[in-house]
């Protein structure tokens, strides 16, 4: 959710709204096909984990899919110890269950809100 906080914000600060309040759901799959895997890559590939800028990662990412990958893993650069995945490929994500149920509240003045809210 840090992922998803960070980017509501930035999407804030590009329109100006003031306030705002959604509510998300995680998911929980299995993964199959052949993944690129970056976690643990993050010293040795500083420009695929810019915090400021997408752009050398989206470049990478593009190349994988052109290239039939079926995706990416890879360690967060908003969360501790958080992995991300990115999956091309719809029939490579198995056995997805709905999981956890979030609220997130950002507003220009201060830190997004994350809370995990009850179904």
């Amino acid at each position: 959710m840090a992922e998803v906080a960070h980017h509501i914000r930035r999407e804030f600060w590009n329109t100006g709204k003031p306030v705002e309040t959604r509510q998300f759901r995680a998911y929980a799959a299995r993964l199959g096909g052949e993944f690129e895997d970056l976690r643990g890559a993050q010293a040795s590939h500083l420009e695929l984990f810019n915090p400021s800028s997408h752009a050398q990662s989206q470049a990478y990412g593009e190349n994988c899919r052109a290239a039939h990958g079926d995706g990416i893993i890879y360690g967060s650069i908003r969360l501790a110890d958080g992995t991300n995945a990115v999956a091309y490929r719809p029939t490579k994500t198995l056995d997805a269950t709905q999981t956890d149920h979030w609220r997130i509240t950002t507003s220009l003045d201060v830190a997004p809100i994350v809370q995990r809210i009850r179904a």
